[in-house]
């Protein structure tokens, strides 16, 4: 039999849940998950309020973003701890110092309204990355007046920072070398008034250990036969819950579909905090000849957040799918789901295919199919938006073949 193989290698770092435009502008928890730190709420000096970073990657970036109330003269700054030693200077030379119990030992900095930012990297006894722009295209705000609120937003290349675990502080300060400290998140020391004498402020409150859910060295799919195997190979784990593997047609219109979960699944679990390597596979039984798939895989960290890794495509030939010799149909997937579940069924000669939605009453709520199929797999995906919670019953009719099953939309 014919195989084909299709392989993705992807950088061995991500943080933690999404991609975001940079636009200066803050895409949601759905892009950027839950912040990793929230301060007070209150403003520090003046007007300026830190209020809550947030940390996401894609394949080849790790994202930093924190929302803030600022003004467009001012300057921002994200001190990063990986735990291999750094500087209790201000990298800018600001009167600002670092006494955090451990350095840190990557600033990520510019200023708001000036499309200006670095990346300054502690060597071991002084900052590189001073007075080098990285580009306007890797960092954006919207803080084009004063007083108002933004977002900050930044990225950084996984081969540059590539440890898996960090902590994390926020601050703003002001434009000239002799401001210390207006804000930070987390909350820290403040500056009290315009003071221009050069007194620092001092920091030492980080956020800790916001981590690498997964290291994945390896993401590839191919045709089996009865299906497409999805595989996967993690060379560490860091409160990894466990993965979920979606699909969608290679067409513009298609959304993607969850068709695999941990939560039903458990050889999809993670293994928590683990150094060690660990395989995994699911195979996509619910394919058609001559369909292009698109899969992506994603891995849930402890508080739920997940980070989708980039996706890998296959053809599904003719002369890979294995014709069934009996009719079939295969459990709902999801099951439970909301608001949508692929069902799949098989059949071994051309029939005239009906495919029925019932209540638990026996009431009909919806026809799926109702027409002429050929020979093969096939699948349908109903959408049960509109409808209560509960359990429905999903029938298929093929000539004097008929079997039933059950599914659950939970909200």
């Amino acid at each position: 039999m014919k195989k084909l193989v299709v392989v993705l290698m992807i950088f061995p770092l991500v943080l933690v849940a999404g991609t975001p435009e940079l636009d200066g502008y803050f895409d949601g928890t759905g892009v950027w998950g839950n912040p990793v730190a929230v301060a007070d709420g209150n403003a520090g000096f003046s007007v300026f309020n830190a209020k809550k970073i947030y940390v996401t990657d894609d394949a080849s970036y790790i994202y930093l973003g924190a929302d803030v109330h600022a003004s467009w003269w001012a300057c921002w700054a994200f001190l990063l701890n990986t735990k291999t030693g750094g500087s209790s200077t201000d990298s800018w030379s600001l009167s600002v110092t670092y006494d955090h119990i451990n350095k840190p030992d990557y600033v990520v900095r510019g200023y708001f309204n000036d499309h200006y930012a670095e990346i300054n990297i502690w060597n071991g006894s002084a900052w590189n990355g001073v007075d080098t722009d990285i580009g306007n295209t890797e960092y954006a705000d919207e803080i084009r007046d004063n007083d108002i609120d933004g977002f900050v937003e930044i990225r950084v290349p996984k081969t540059t920072i590539t440890e898996s675990v960090a902590d994390i502080q926020f601050y703003i300060t002001g434009d000239n070398p002799a401001y210390g400290t207006f804000d930070a998140c987390p909350d820290d020391e403040v500056v009290t008034e315009w003071d221009q004498t050069g007194n620092p402020t001092s920091l030492d409150n980080y956020v800790t250990d916001v981590s690498l859910p997964v290291e994945l060295t390896g993401f590839k799919v191919e045709f089996r036969s009865g299906g497409v195997l999805v595989s996967w190979t993690t060379e560490s784990e860091i409160e990894n819950l466990g993965f979920l593997v979606s699909r969608k047609l290679k067409l513009e219109s298609s959304n993607w579909e969850e068709i695999a979960s941990y939560v039903y699944d458990a050889s999809l679990e993670g293994h928590g905090s683990t150094t060690e390597k660990h395989e995994y596979q699911f195979t996509d039984t619910a394919v058609l000849s001559g369909v292009t798939y698109q899969y992506r895989l994603g891995d849930v960290d402890y508080n739920g957040k997940v980070t989708w890794h980039k996706s890998v495509e296959i053809k599904v030939n003719a002369e890979d799918v294995k014709i069934p010799v009996e009719f079939g149909l295969q459990r709902a997937y999801p099951n439970p789901f909301n608001p949508t579940t692929t069902i799949s069924y098989q059949l071994p000669s051309a029939s005239f295919v009906k495919v029925s939605i019932y209540d638990v009453r026996g009431k009909l709520v919806e026809t799926l199919v109702n027409e002429q199929k050929d020979r093969g797999s096939h699948l349908v995906v109903w959408d049960a938006g509109g409808l209560s919670s509960g359990i429905y019953i999903y029938k298929i009719e093929a000539g004097e073949y008929s079997e039933v099953n059950k599914c659950l939309l939970v909200r």
